[in-house]
């Protein structure tokens, strides 16, 4: 019996657990939102969407909002929520999940973007925040001029070392905390 990494302190298997994600099994109190609730605390990013998908990660997600822990994963997640429907609603209109759709690797990189490539930490740079690319521009400064209402388009104006890889890169990072 494999079990999943998100229930470690229950005794399900992971098919199981993916049939109480899907909303085809509850086991008492363990329905659907308890799985999707396990799944959004504890898994990353890429998890999270090969599972769930970026239309049910966005309709369920008020639903869901309460039951997170994590406030940085909260944040990560609002802001998706709303940066999704406007400014990507093309991942909202397709039945299959983005993460197994047969894409080219570049096109999976633009859905999913690996902030692994992005994101460096240096003790001696910014407080040992995490910057883009060895700049001295953190993810919470991006994150906070996103939430405060500027655009893409702002951000790359106003700070031109930027691409729009970077911005997506500090939103894989936020949803992934």
């Amino acid at each position: 019996m494999a079990r999943s990494p998100y229930v470690w302190d229950y005794e399900i298997d992971e098919s199981t657990f993916q049939e109480i994600l899907a909303g085809r099994m509850k086991i008492g109190r363990l329905d659907r939102d308890w799985a999707a609730t396990r799944l959004l605390e504890y898994a990353p990013y890429r998890e999270i969407v090969r599972m769930l998908g970026f239309p049910a990660l966005i309709e369920g997600w008020p639903a869901w909002r309460s039951r997170i822990r994590s406030e940085s994963r909260k944040r990560g997640f609002d802001f998706l929520a709303e940066w999704i429907p406007q400014r990507h609603p093309e991942l909202l209109s397709s039945t299959e999940n983005p993460i197994t759709m047969n894409d080219s690797e570049d096109s999976l990189r633009y859905r999913l973007a690996d902030y692994r490539d992005r994101i460096t930490i240096e003790p001696g740079k910014r407080g040992g925040k995490p910057c883009i690319r060895g700049l001295r521009i953190t993810v919470s400064d991006v994150l906070d001029y996103l939430a405060s209402g500027m655009s893409e388009q702002q951000i790359l104006e106003d700070f031109p070392d930027l691409t729009v890889e970077d911005i997506r890169a500090c939103l894989a990072f936020a949803a992934e905390r």
